[in-house]
This record gives C-alpha cells, structure tokens and sequence, in this order.
C-alpha cells in the first residue's frame, strides 16, 4: 500500500466525480493521510479509478460527545435537513 501525507493540501470544488477535490466545498484541511494500492503506479491514476482514500486531520473537526458524531441510537434525523440545504457543521462532518 502507497501512502503519502500532505499539510495543508487544498482540495478545490469540482463537478468531475474522477478528478481530485471536493464535491461540496472548498476544502484545507491541517492534515491528510492518502491511501492507494501498492499495485498503482500513480496518485492521479487511482484517482480517476477511484482507488485513492484520503484521511483528513483538522482542528475543527471536533467531537464534543459520541451521541453529537454519531447521533442517539435509533434516532432519524434525517428529517432535519431541507432538500438541497445542507448545514456546514454537516458537510465539514462528513469530509472528516
């Protein structure tokens, strides 16, 4: 297994499922691990085969309490979001 570390790497936003960035926003996390298979030559290569992990470490993706990153067991709260309105402590969430 390859494995690189960046910091301060940008991941601009971009619409192209196989080129490397955000989906959501523009994203500068501290840190960031990269994973790719041994076998693969390349990071740009893995990436539009969509091999490549990337592990992000930043300050402000924080953990208050186990229920606030992984919600109340049983609970749906997908009823809290408006179609196509999603909250930034959300969208920084799930990029963690």
């Amino acid at each position: 297994m390859h494995a690189d570390f960046a910091y301060n790497r940008r991941f601009e936003i971009t619409a192209d499922r196989h080129a490397g960035g955000s989906w959501t926003r523009r994203s500068h996390p501290d840190y960031t691990l990269t994973f790719w298979p041994e076998d693969c030559s390349s990071e740009a290569e893995v990436e539009w085969q969509e091999l490549l992990v990337h592990v992000h470490f930043d300050a402000r993706y924080r953990v208050e309490d186990l229920e606030g990153l992984f919600g109340l067991e049983g609970a749906d709260d997908a009823d809290e979001e408006v179609e196509g309105n999603y909250r930034r402590q959300n969208l920084l969430k799930m990029h963690a």
